[in-house]
């Protein structure tokens, strides 16, 4: 099912938040240097580890399982999917940790997860968000919408961005103001047209700015 309200590109209007844009690439590789062997024998036993959601967890992400780590069947814990698509744990070539959410997508899909507060957040909080996608295989062109929605309420505007045809992982990004108390924020991640495309989602946070 499509989210009850559409995305728009227009100035921004809707009373209660107000939003910037944040895109930034995301280093994918690592560097490596010459060292001692000792080093280098020490380097491949931390890789030999698979870390668990725990320890892939952000500090002050107030989202559950935001590196896609740990998953009952198909479903990545804490996450909800609407739309037409199907959902994949892959454990290879992620952006954070060991695991991402790859999402084959057609009509109006999404990828969401909600937060409530035990105490309302004030006036003038700033919600950051960001997550990591990658192009995978199909349609090239059709943009990723990320936005925070707040108490029901969507971001006006969403923040809209292509992947990279080659399959890095690129950083996209929001931020959005209150302009009044919120209970509940909601990361949204979708689409807005029927289109075969297959990307790839991981390392999702939400944090209030300090």
């Amino acid at each position: 099912m499509r989210w009850p309200f559409q995305v728009c590109l227009v100035a921004f209007a809707l009373s209660g938040c107000t939003g910037e844009q944040v895109q930034s690439a995301t280093d994918s590789g690592a560097g490596s240097g010459d060292g001692a062997a000792a080093d280098g024998a020490d380097a491949d036993a931390a890789d030999a580890i698979v870390p668990d959601a725990a320890s892939c967890t952000e500090p002050e992400n107030l989202l559950k399982n935001g590196s896609f780590e740990d998953w009952v069947g198909t479903t990545a814990v804490g996450w909800r999917y609407d739309g037409t698509l199907i959902a994949r744990r892959r454990d290879s070539g992620a952006a954070h940790c060991a695991s991402w959410l790859e999402v084959e997508r057609d009509c109006y899909p999404s990828v969401t997860q909600q937060v409530t507060f035990a105490t309302p957040l004030p006036a003038g909080t700033v919600l950051q968000a960001r997550v990591s996608g990658r192009w995978v295989s199909g349609i090239v062109e059709d943009e990723v919408v990320v936005e925070v929605v707040v108490d029901g309420e969507p971001s006006v505007p969403a923040t809209r961005a292509s992947l990279p045809s080659d399959g890095s992982w690129t950083e996209i990004g929001y931020e959005r103001t209150l302009t009044k108390p919120a209970s509940s924020a909601t990361l949204y991640v979708g689409f807005d047209a029927c289109e075969k495309q297959t990307i790839g989602l991981d390392r999702a946070s939400l944090v209030v700015k300090k």
